[in-house]
């Protein structure tokens, strides 16, 4: 088990009893999806998926045998270099 500063660092929020969003740099936009299916042996497995909006625009990335190794293999980017004063995307002025 993780301790809670692992956890902080490595966010996802359940929005069902089989889907959790991967939580990143983006505190707004999820960098992963995370599905649980049970097999007809009643094995779990967790389908770690790329986050697009559109459920039928998601991709498969890869299969884990538990969620908090699913949710581990979504690593944080590293950030670049910002150049002073360049606004943030969430902060841009909208073109006139």
């Amino acid at each position: 088990m993780h301790d809670s500063a692992e956890r902080d660092r490595m966010p996802y929020i359940q929005v069902d009893a089989d889907t959790w969003v991967v939580m990143r740099e983006d505190k707004y936009r999820p960098r992963a999806v995370i599905k649980r299916v049970t097999a007809y042996d009643g094995v779990e497995q967790y389908f770690l998926l790329t986050w697009q909006m559109d459920p039928t625009q998601r991709k498969l990335v890869r299969i884990h045998e538990s969620l908090e190794a699913a949710n581990q293999s979504v690593k944080w980017r590293e950030q670049s270099n910002k150049i002073p004063g360049r606004p943030e995307p969430h902060n841009q002025r909208a073109a006139s």
